[in-house]
């Protein structure tokens, strides 16, 4: 309709959507400059979206919580920072580039090396027996654990997180890498898990993140 035309303009643009703007349409309206939204990214995937993230989106949206991200197929993310919900600002990439691991963001390139010395939180070795595969690269979830390096027992990531005293746009938007069952392997340039090998042990794989 024309009404939804003119107002989906001042709602959507550059990629940006205005939440004050977007909580003072009623629910049809909402609803319908979300699917525009998701039409404007899956222009020709489509059956990939439906209803429960079109939902979770006006939620979030619409949700008190300054900053937020929701997932959506295909590695496509919407960011929430304040007024303003950002589409792909911060894009998982695929995780596989020429069949290796890999990650980027606006902060960090983040893929696998054949050698290096670093002994920091921006180096990891694995040996991929112990693990159950593929790994893969993402964001927090709820009920988040990982058994950190050298210490007893499984800790949430959100406590340690809290422990970190990150802000909460960082904890949304900080890569972890997980195994096949969610297992928390690595929280990127904060912590290693107890899976991470010393230089002169047993491993296979090499991930290095680089700052940007």
């Amino acid at each position: 309709s024309n009404y939804l035309t003119k107002n989906v303009n001042k709602i959507f643009k550059n990629n940006i959507i205005y939440v004050d703007k977007f909580i003072n349409e009623d629910k049809y309206i909402q609803k319908r400059i979300i699917e525009h939204v998701l039409s404007t990214l899956y222009i020709d995937d489509l059956y990939k979206v439906n209803d429960n993230n079109v939902n979770e989106i006006i939620k979030m949206i619409c949700s008190k919580k300054p900053n937020q991200v929701v997932l959506l197929p295909n590695n496509h993310v919407l960011t929430k920072e304040y007024d303003k919900v950002y589409i792909d600002k911060n894009k998982v990439s695929n995780n596989i580039i020429n069949n290796e691991l890999y990650y980027e963001d606006d902060m960090c390139i983040i893929k696998e090396v054949d050698k290096n010395n670093d002994k920091s939180n921006y180096t990891i070795r694995l040996n991929t027996k112990e693990l159950s595969l593929p790994l893969k690269f993402r964001y927090r979830k709820n009920g988040d654990k990982m058994t950190i390096k050298n210490s007893k027992g499984t800790r949430k990531i959100k406590d340690i997180f809290i422990d970190l005293k990150l802000p909460t746009s960082l904890r949304n938007t900080t890569p972890l890498l997980v195994d096949n069952n969610n297992e928390v392997i690595w929280i990127v340039g904060y912590k290693k898990s107890k899976y991470d090998k010393d230089i002169k042990g047993k491993y296979n794989l090499i991930l290095n993140c680089e700052k940007k």
